[in-house]
């Protein structure tokens, strides 16, 4: 199953080439590659802006003024925001920001015409208030910015797309490489099953979830001899949150709440014959093969969750990367992505989690166009660098945490660039009706809907006029 470490590096020597020749192609369908960087000052004019000073709202301050000398990244970010506040001669001010309170300051000072901060950056489900609230301008009025270039995230702006608007944005500087969901498996299981190598059936398209079930099932062990696998104690196929388990497996099989349709319109997704059809894979998965362990998983803590992984307790856990409680597992673990649909879906994909940072501009800001110009040059001039960022942290999995080269290899090639989004879990909170189609979906996957496709055509209607309300500007 693992390969020798220089077999991979001229393997990985040879794509990072060939990636670096396509360094310029933004990734639609298979997410961006991690080749993309460009080398300062290629391609990239210097504009002086007269010392203007950048304000960014963000909950996370590291992302903006790290201790020096703890981590590489942190030395990285340093450099970065030096660096850009030289060639562009402007200055960036981190604005301390409590989730919490972020709507309440905003508001007031959008309704006065005052833009509080040149960027806004909150977690997805927070962000959704602040469309609802139409505080939030159009990312493309930014004209400064070339939003083709590949560090913008493609798809998660096509999720973003509300009535032909654009309302929020991720790249580097807010890095959703942590954030996609994957899946780790136990080595000493698998090998003692006798499967065949997972590294290659990923490599081959052949990673799909009708396998991903199989060797879960073949996991199965009852351990405590009652006859059937129901207690902690028990070996199950895989564990995982359930309902951040469920959506990311909606979302990165293919499958979507809401789709932004050509004319930029949001329509509801979640009833079309493919969203159908994941959800009746999930129900049987669940309720029938009975592979996970929803009694953990559906009320312990995360320490609980993935502490029963590292106790051999289940073959699979599906969660995020980097998942550092994993250093001390005793017995080897390998990482992969979220399996396909089936064979014939194009690529892997993983959901990103709801807690994901995404970025916005304040309404007003579009009524000064030195500002606007501003505030794009130094959004391109800090996107493009911090992808050096995202490659330091997996640098440090490679060198910290990963067991193996290939789960190097998964990281990069299968995992990273490829998150899947939606509408819905941007616009969940807002109000009960936006957020419907994923309960709805999670109740028939662990809970009382018995029938998937009758319970939203019964919903559809007033879904539609909560989702047409949604966006919606005053001089719409």
């Amino acid at each position: 199953m693992k390969r020798s470490k220089k077999s991979w590096l001229r393997g990985t020597a040879l794509a990072v080439v060939m990636l670096m020749a396509l360094s310029l192609v933004a990734c639609g369908k298979g997410g961006q590659s991690s080749g993309w960087l460009l080398p300062n000052g290629d391609n990239e004019k210097t504009v002086d802006l007269g010392g203007y000073e950048f304000f960014v709202s963000d909950y996370y301050s590291t992302r903006w003024a790290p201790p020096a000398g703890e981590t590489p990244q942190f030395d990285e970010t340093l450099r970065i925001v030096e660096e850009v506040e030289t060639l562009y001669n402007c200055k960036i001010t981190h604005v301390e920001q409590n989730v919490s309170e972020l709507i309440s300051k905003v508001q007031p000072e959008v309704m006065a015409g005052n833009k509080y901060v040149d960027l806004i950056i909150t977690t997805m489900w927070n962000h959704g208030k602040l469309i609802g609230s139409n505080v939030l301008g159009d990312l493309q009025d930014l004209t400064t910015v070339n939003w083709e270039n590949p560090w913008w995230n493609q798809n998660l702006m096509r999720a973003a797309t509300v009535n032909g608007r654009v309302l929020a944005g991720a790249c580097p500087f807010t890095s959703h490489t942590y954030l996609t969901w994957s899946c780790y498996f136990n080595k000493q299981i698998w090998d003692e099953l006798g499967y065949e190598d997972p590294y290659e059936l990923v490599r081959q398209g052949k990673w799909t979830y009708p396998r991903f079930i199989e060797f879960a099932k073949g996991a199965m062990l009852d351990r405590d001899g009652n006859g059937i696998v129901d207690s902690f104690d028990d070996r199950w196929g895989m564990v995982g949150p359930v309902d951040d388990y469920c959506r990311g497996v909606f979302i990165a099989n293919g499958a979507h709440f809401y789709q932004t349709n050509d004319m930029g319109q949001v329509e509801l997704a979640s009833d079309t014959p493919h969203a159908i059809d994941v959800v009746a894979m999930l129900r049987k998965m669940i309720r029938e093969d009975k592979i996970h362990d929803t009694k953990l998983n559906g009320k312990g803590a995360f320490t609980d969750i993935i502490g029963s992984f590292i106790d051999n307790h289940s073959l699979f856990i599906v969660c995020s990367p980097g998942e550092g409680a994993l250093r001390e597992m005793g017995a080897d673990f390998g990482f992969l992505p979220q399996p396909k649909f089936d064979d014939a879906q194009e690529n892997y994909s993983g959901g990103v989690d709801h807690n994901a940072p995404l970025f916005g501009i304040p309404s007003p800001l579009a009524a000064n166009k030195s500002e606007m110009d501003s505030v794009g040059y130094i959004m391109e001039a800090l996107a493009r660098r911090f992808h050096a960022v995202e490659v330091l942290q997996m640098d440090d999995w490679r060198d910290t945490l990963w067991r193996d080269d290939d789960s190097d290899e998964m990281m990069r090639n299968y995992v990273y660039g490829r998150g899947g989004y939606d509408l819905a879990l941007i616009a969940k909170d807002v109000n009960g009706p936006l957020g419907r189609p994923i309960w709805l979906m999670r109740d028939a996957v662990y809970g009382s809907v018995v029938d998937y496709a009758s319970a939203i055509e019964a919903e559809a209607d007033v879904i539609r006029r909560e989702m047409a309300k949604f966006g919606k500007f005053d001089d719409q």
